[in-house]
């Protein structure tokens, strides 16, 4: 049989013309006889598999967008509806009804067909494709005639069967783990087997298991994968062929108090009084982790490592991520080097790029940056590093200016810094403090990723890009609602369009004002989730053409990619890589992966603290806090606490005696009788009244207005 590959049936029936094919039709067009019919068959069942080809009635095989069906994965709703999240990056998302619903749990991927209901486009769910849940985390529950689990995660909206068995026997209201035997059909619900026994939801060394478990993040790497690491012990003089060797730069890292997996360290060279070299030092991972390999394949799987409160999941094994690729002081470490020449207006006259080794001479954290900068002494042990800093402090800030400048968007939202003790209890919850350094870090690494980005744009190189489409008509004029409601919108304006300057005027007016996180957190809701994707349309946020994620290859997968192919290129592949036609739909479904694997750990990491924000509250009870109002619905109104990073609920029926009427337009409350108004932005002292932990839910009292 010729050589044939999933890439060359999929475009043959692409080009065609005609209907769906029979086997023997596609068989005749590569000439395979009856000995290669098992081979080929195994190539068709594997694009049926994945989606890519549908098999219909009549043993036809065809692609599902000519028959107007859509691949994607189901993205549920706690209320019981959905959406069906295509593949293809040009087809918008199906909704699917609460009846449809019964069939698909969240995150499976299905083969969906658009009908309309009532004008309304919407899914109907054609096959299941892949399961996305083979084990659940919930609660369990007994009554007299039947056992069942509660699911954890709040868009499994389905309780799960527990038949009769002999096995565990959990007490009701423990954490358990189920195992699902039969997914959920239009008339019953899915069923089980508890598999294993968590423990009570009381005891917050469980958090880390439930979240772990519960979005089924791999915590253990597999012995073939640890066994590939035996290969990789020492830098040999092979691993230096080819490279250009910086060993005698002055070079640094700065990184967070807890960080071990240092990606990139910094250098600078001044070439002239006006001129300067920058160096950004990327840790070669992809010489560690081979294309195909099995430490591939689980970095692959896993998308991204995730970060929770003094624990991480790493993409890769500690003995890479900490170790042998992380860019540790007084060690030669494999990197790629990018030299940009800058002028003293942050202007990029030229740069290059090169495989190379470096040993970085300090390691400091964003705090000790500032204690350096700050003494007015001269730091012996520290002076060609303060000299560095103060130099590197001015340049990027000149960088950030021209940016912004340039239309850039800076959300800048707060994020909480949780600290534990030994048992996992909550000792404190504060605003993670941003400092000046790590704005240098992000210029600096916004500039490397950006021009790596303009490198394939010039090569006409496949790669994954980095990009944020602009935002949804509909969504920008809710956004002006919202702000018109605040009075920055003297007159009706909701007609008109925000253009790209006017998010950083609008940033510019609440730059210091109660309401100024508030707007900044609407804003981002505002915009599209920024994704990865093959096709370069820009960033809209960082307001660049061009963008891709680049420095970070220890704990992004796409950026491990880009590494790839950035090496292949200079190493004078360019022509193999443009010629493979197997790259692009590669790319993309590596692209579609990642974003994937993003999402989860965003909600693992979003959940663990909302966890331990509640844990802490728990004990609060009766405390009293000021907060600013930074929301407000129908029902009550968010309150933000000041002294620590906690938001919970003041219900309308805890405001006193009196009705209150919601007022959307202003985003404002009014009491019928009193005439009492609560704004966004109002500060307000609370009572802590109720917590509830299964919910993660925080209830404050009203007590009083502030000033």
């Amino acid at each position: 049989m010729v050589k044939i590959t999933e890439s060359d049936i999929l475009e043959f029936i692409r080009k065609s013309s005609r209907g769906p094919y029979a086997l023997r039709r596609l068989m005749a067009v590569w000439k395979v006889n009856s000995k290669d019919r098992l081979d080929f068959k195994k190539l068709l069942q594997n694009l049926i598999d994945s989606g890519r080809l549908i098999l219909i009635k009549g043993g036809k095989y065809g692609l599902p967008r000519k028959m107007n069906l859509i691949t994607g994965y189901v993205k549920a709703h706690p209320s019981g509806y959905g959406f069906v999240i295509p593949d293809n990056e040009d087809q918008e998302d199906l909704f699917i009804p609460p009846g449809s619903m019964r069939e698909v749990l969240d995150g499976d991927r299905v083969i969906a067909r658009e009908d309309t209901d009532r004008g309304k486009r919407v899914a109907t769910i054609v096959r299941i494709l892949e399961r996305a849940h083979k084990i659940v985390i919930g609660r369990f529950k007994k009554s007299k005639h039947i056992s069942f689990v509660i699911p954890n995660n709040p868009y499994l909206t389905q309780d799960i069967i527990i038949p009769k068995t002999k096995g565990l026997k959990p007490k009701k209201g423990q954490i358990v783990v189920v195992e699902i035997l039969e997914y959920p059909t239009k008339y019953r619900n899915p069923t089980g087997k508890i598999s294993e026994i968590l423990g009570w939801p009381d005891d917050p060394t469980m958090d880390f298991q439930i979240v772990i478990k519960d979005n089924q993040l791999p915590n253990t790497f597999s012995s073939e994968a640890l066994k590939e690491l035996t290969n990789y012990q020492s830098i040999t003089e092979k691993d230096l062929e080819g490279r250009l060797d910086l060993r005698e730069l002055f070079t640094f890292t700065i990184d967070g108090e807890k960080a071990q997996d240092f990606d990139d360290a910094i250098s600078l060279e001044n070439a002239s009084n006006n001129t300067f070299r920058v160096w950004i030092h990327i840790a070669d991972v992809s010489h560690y982790v081979p294309e195909g390999s099995v430490l591939d394949q689980e970095a692959f799987s896993r998308g991204t490592s995730v970060y929770f409160p003094d624990l991480c999941i790493p993409m890769l094994p500690p003995e890479l991520s900490n170790e042998l690729c992380s860019l540790k002081p007084g060690k030669d470490r494999l990197t790629i080097s990018i030299g940009i020449d800058l002028d003293r207006e942050g202007k990029v006259l030229n740069f290059t790029i090169s495989p190379s080794i470096i040993n970085s001479n300090e390691r400091i954290t964003y705090h000790q940056v500032e204690d350096i900068l700050s003494s007015k002494k001269i730091l012996i042990n520290h002076h060609t590093l303060q000299i560095t800093l103060q130099t590197l402090i001015n340049l990027t800030q000149t960088i950030r200016m021209v940016r912004m400048r340039n239309g850039s968007i800076d959300f800048d939202l707060p994020e909480p810094e949780i600290i534990l003790d030994l048992q996992g209890d909550v000792q404190s919850i504060t605003r993670a403090k941003r400092t000046i350094a790590h704005n240098l870090i992000e210029e600096l690494m916004l500039k490397a990723n950006t021009l790596v980005a303009e490198f394939f744009i010039k090569g006409a190189i496949p790669v994954i890009f980095r990009i944020h489409e602009p935002p949804e008509e509909t969504d920008i004029l809710n956004f002006f609602e919202f702000l018109h409601g605040l009075g920055w919108i003297k007159d009706n304006t909701t007609n008109q369009k925000l253009e790209h300057s006017d998010f950083q005027k609008i940033q510019e007016y609440f730059r210091g004002k109660p309401e100024e996180e508030v707007v900044n957190y609407l804003l981002l809701r505002s915009m599209k989730r920024a994704r990865y994707s093959t096709k370069n349309i820009g960033h809209f946020g960082l307001a660049m053409k061009h963008y891709l994620h680049f420095t970070s290859p220890i704990r992004r997968y796409p950026d491990l990619i880009v590494q790839r192919s950035l090496k292949r290129v200079l190493q004078g592949e360019r022509e193999n890589i443009i010629n493979d036609t197997t790259l692009p739909e590669k790319l993309t479904m590596i692209a579609n992966h990642s974003s994937i694997r993003e999402r989860i750990a965003e909600e693992a990491e979003r959940k663990i603290v909302d966890m331990k924000r509640t844990r802490y509250m728990q004990e609060r009870i009766g405390e009293e806090y000021r907060g600013i109002i930074s929301s407000i619905m129908n029902f009550g109104f968010f309150v933000e606490l000041e002294e620590i990073f906690v938001e919970g609920l003041v219900h309308i029926r805890n405001l006193g005696e009196d009705y209150y009427h919601f007022d959307e337009r202003k985003h404002q409350l009014e009491g019928y009788r009193t005439k009492k108004i609560f704004h966004i932005g109002d500060r307000v002292l609370v009572r802590v009244i109720h917590v509830d932990f299964q919910k993660l839910h925080i209830d404050f009292n009203f007590i009083s207005k502030l000033n």
